[in-house]
């Protein structure tokens, strides 16, 4: 069966328009201009920031690393951040999630960069409009953890700590 196409079958769209790219600052400045919401999400985060708190004097209950391994952690976040050249807000949001994992969590020498490293990959997922891969987290470990022990960290971290 042939279908005859006549002018009356056809259908003319509009011409689409070129999409006009945005920086990530522009669209995080168009977020923040919204009003309405704007102050209740502070209010409502402010109201259950004590809820996600690390534990006062957390790294006093770890048996195995202390506060200048947290800190050397810490340090080497922040290389990673800026080599992968994340938002600020990424780097402060895994250090959270680091610190509220040792709160709960006795971690081994052995498991602490995996556990910065994972926080830092959910932290990514979460803050940034383009993370890096799941093999860069694993590549900026020199391959110490392969991608299924960052994923199976994930797992740890998200249940205990999130």
């Amino acid at each position: 069966m042939v279908t005859t196409i006549s002018k009356a079958n056809i259908v003319v769209l509009p011409k689409q328009t070129v999409f006009e790219e945005k920086t990530r600052e522009q669209l995080e400045q168009e977020l923040y201009e919204l009003p309405d919401y704007r102050q209740s999400i502070f209010e409502h985060l402010k109201s259950v920031e004590h809820m996600y708190a690390p534990k006062m004097n957390f790294m006093e209950y770890q048996s195995d690393i202390n506060s200048a391994m947290r800190t050397i952690l810490v340090d080497w976040l922040i290389e990673v951040a800026d080599e992968y050249k994340l938002n600020d807000e990424t780097l402060f949001l895994c250090v959270q999630y680091v610190d509220r994992f040792l709160s709960t969590v006795n971690v081994t020498r052995s498991k602490l960069q995996l556990v910065g490293t994972t926080c830092m990959y959910v932290a990514s997922k979460y803050e940034e409009m383009y993370p890096p891969a799941l093999d860069e987290f694993s590549f900026i470990t020199d391959n110490t953890y392969e991608t299924k022990h960052i994923l199976r960290m994930e797992q740890i971290v998200m249940k205990v700590s999130l």
